[in-house]
């Protein structure tokens, strides 16, 4: 079952490609059957507004229709990150505005996305050999900038690494720690990351591997 989540701070919506339209949501959370004939305004009014989660059955030929409504009330970023693995040191994590995060950034004139990965995860831990070995999914965040509301939308990345010299945070992005965790530390502070993050280690398979 395809899905496609938005985070605003503890609200989200979650598209989901379904033909189970009878399949009931979670307790709070509001179910709606798209189409292209819905007006999704007071969807959106109501998730920036009042907090208010969804889930948003569609099935694949409306996907697209669904992707334009939803991000036309959103001015766009996009951007690219990776998650980074060393054989013999684990995950590259950091930590920024209070929560785990992995490195990504603001996609440049210019660069394809791949190149703003490898790029952004050197400016902001000091690795420099980050190599991308496989297309993560795309995770989304919407966060208020001066009076709009801006839709980040990050294209992420496997990457690996055979690193072993020292880490070096960019603390004007405001990192304040890059480290190496193994899976078992990574699984230990899951519930640090950022909402759109803990999906994304979920839906990647990197905390059920052995």
């Amino acid at each position: 079952m395809q899905k496609y989540h938005f985070f605003y701070n503890k609200a989200s919506i979650c598209a989901v490609i379904s033909e189970e339209k009878n399949a009931p949501a979670p307790d709070g959370v509001c179910k709606i059957l798209y189409n292209s004939d819905l007006d999704l305004t007071p969807v959106v009014s109501s998730f920036l507004l009042h907090q208010q989660s969804y889930v948003v059955v569609l099935s694949e030929e409306h996907l697209e229709a669904f992707m334009e409504a939803f991000t036309a009330h959103f001015r766009v970023e996009r951007a690219a990150g990776g998650v980074v693995r060393n054989e013999g040191k684990g995950f590259l994590v950091i930590r920024r505005f209070g929560h785990y995060d992995f490195p990504k950034g603001h996609v440049e004139a210019g660069e394809t996305l791949e190149q703003t990965a490898v790029r952004e995860v050197g400016e902001e831990t000091g690795l420099p050999d980050a190599e991308i070995t496989g297309k993560l999914p795309v995770t989304y965040h919407v966060f208020s900038h001066n009076g709009e509301y801006v839709l980040k939308q990050t294209q992420w990345y496997a990457m690996r690494s055979s690193y072993d010299g020292p880490l070096r945070m960019q603390t004007e992005e405001q990192i304040t720690d890059a480290r190496w965790m193994t899976q078992a530390e990574l699984r230990s502070v899951y519930a640090g990351f950022f909402p759109s993050l803990q999906v994304l280690l979920d839906e990647s398979g990197f905390m059920l591997e052995k």
